[in-house]
């Protein structure tokens, strides 16, 4: 097997299983979400595994004439323009969510370490350094002692 040979079939193998992935994964998130951003992403991934199908098909066959080969590739590249808009499309749209969620209402962006406040922090839990909770001292939980 040369290397040509062994890279298109790694490609197609490679290929079909990211689209059959993703495929799955979105028609799971669309029916429990109902975003198109998923439809976008199953419409890419569909035509992906069509499309990739079709050219090892192709590739397969023996002698095709030149009105066949132009016609085969023709379709060939425009599926792949749509799948790889609806791609482009879906993710972008995810991409906005995912945004949109982070944004507070003056439309600033969360602090990674903003999003989860401290213990410390809560109402009737000590200050570090509180030398009231210290195994030595009084007051701490059952662990301190």
């Amino acid at each position: 097997m040369s290397l040509l040979s062994f890279l298109r079939h790694a490609d197609f193998v490679t290929t079909i299983l990211v689209d059959t992935m993703v495929l799955v994964f979105s028609f799971s998130a669309y029916r429990l979400t109902k975003m198109r951003a998923f439809g976008f992403l199953i419409l890419g991934s569909a035509i992906g595994i069509i499309s990739e199908a079709a050219l090892q098909f192709y590739r397969a066959r023996s002698y095709t004439s030149p009105d066949d080969a132009l016609a085969f590739y023709q379709i060939y590249r425009a599926g792949y323009v749509v799948a790889s808009i609806s791609w482009g499309v879906g993710i972008y749209q995810l991409i906005q969510f995912v945004v949109s969620r982070f944004q507070t209402n003056d439309k600033m962006m969360l602090e990674p370490t903003a999003a989860v406040p401290s213990v410390l922090d809560e109402p009737g839990n000590p200050k570090a350094g509180d030398k009231s909770t210290s195994a030595s001292g009084g007051g701490g939980s059952s662990l301190d002692r």
